[in-house]
């Protein structure tokens, strides 16, 4: 019987046995750029939002090109879904500006 279990621990550790933190650190050196890590980039500025995820942005700075060819920088106030509120500096104040998809190019963080 030890003689049996002898020879299935030298099998094993001859056959290479992958513990799996050796795994994760394949993968993480596999996938990752030299010097950096394989973990999601958190989101940074001139990241393009798309219509469906700008609930998430709501009290974040955005860059919106509108279909008329206009830029407006602001604060997301609210995004009910159909309609985008977005609170614009302009000319030393502020405007209230409620924008639908179809009036948009793209929408970028700041």
């Amino acid at each position: 019987m030890r003689l049996l279990l002898g020879m299935l621990l030298l099998v094993n550790s001859l056959s290479g046995a992958a513990n799996p933190k050796d795994d994760e650190a394949w993968i993480e050196r596999y996938m990752a750029r030299p010097g950096e890590s394989a973990a999601p980039a958190k989101i940074q500025p001139g990241y393009q939002i798309g219509w469906n995820e700008l609930r998430r942005f709501v009290g974040r700075s955005v860059r919106v090109r509108t279909e008329k060819g206009g830029t407006h920088r602001g604060v997301v106030e609210r995004f009910d879904g159909q309609r985008l509120h977005l609170r614009s500096e302009m000319h030393g104040g502020y405007a209230d500006m409620v924008l639908r998809a179809d009036q948009i190019l793209s929408t970028e963080l700041e």
